[in-house]
């Protein structure tokens, strides 16, 4: 099978005593659940040699499972190099951001730089986020980035220390343990992303009505500003 082979080609390797060992792409041949379990084996069989694993995949939550620290490329450089954590939740960039993971994008112009960050996304209003969360000067042209899983449907308007947008749902993908919401927020360039767990979502019933108007709050804290 594919994953007796990789272990036999692993074994090969490592019985020389390697002092770092190149792994380039060595499950991208192998089905989903077989190349979760392998993850699981590589990690476990790192720490046990104490060899360094150079891993090299085009597959982020691979990446973001596998590594004690992520280097990510683009046009042949370097642009972050992080811990999985630290990378998922505070890229450098808005490139970064949209290649670690699914995240929303919130274009707009920085009115503010006081205890809070206040941008104006024309249309879709003002949003807020803590000045420690980012580096921009008034006038700046940036990105609110927020990632679908920080968001919340609701019928009501955010309360204090929330942004929020109100939109339409215009579709919705079940995905087993969790749900996919996608809103049309006037003013906004790209629909809304909203991840939310299925923990009290019936088999036969959605959390919300397509075509229904909703609030997609967040807690200020979790929005980050970025350029490019």
């Amino acid at each position: 099978s594919g994953g007796e082979r990789q272990r036999v080609a692993l074994a090969r390797a490592l019985i020389c005593q390697p002092k770092v060992l190149l792994l380039d792409e060595p499950l991208g041949a192998l089905d989903k659940k077989l190349r979760e379990e392998m993850q699981i084996e590589l990690r476990q069989l790192q720490r046990t040699v104490g060899v360094t694993f150079v891993f090299v995949t085009h597959d982020q939550e691979e990446a973001l499972t596998m590594a004690d620290r992520i280097a990510v490329m683009m046009d042949g450089k370097i642009v972050q190099v992080d811990t999985p954590s630290a990378l998922y939740e505070t890229p450098a960039c808005i490139e970064v951001a949209e290649f670690i993971g699914n995240i929303n994008l919130l274009p707009g112009t920085v009115e503010d730089a006081g205890e809070n960050v206040v941008i104006n996304t024309g249309a879709a209003g003002r949003l807020s986020v803590p000045v420690r969360r980012c580096r921009v000067n008034p006038g700046e042209n940036v990105s609110l980035a927020v990632r679908p899983e920080k968001l919340q449907i609701t019928g009501e308007a955010p309360g204090s220390g929330y942004n929020g947008l109100r939109g339409k749902l215009i579709a919705e993908s079940y995905a087993g343990d969790r749900s996919y919401y996608f809103l049309d927020v006037a003013g906004l360039p790209r629909r809304l992303t909203v991840a939310s767990l299925n923990e009290h979502l019936s088999a036969n019933r959605s959390m919300v009505d397509g075509g229904e108007a909703v609030w997609a709050v967040w807690p200020i804290e979790s929005g980050l500003l970025l350029t490019s």
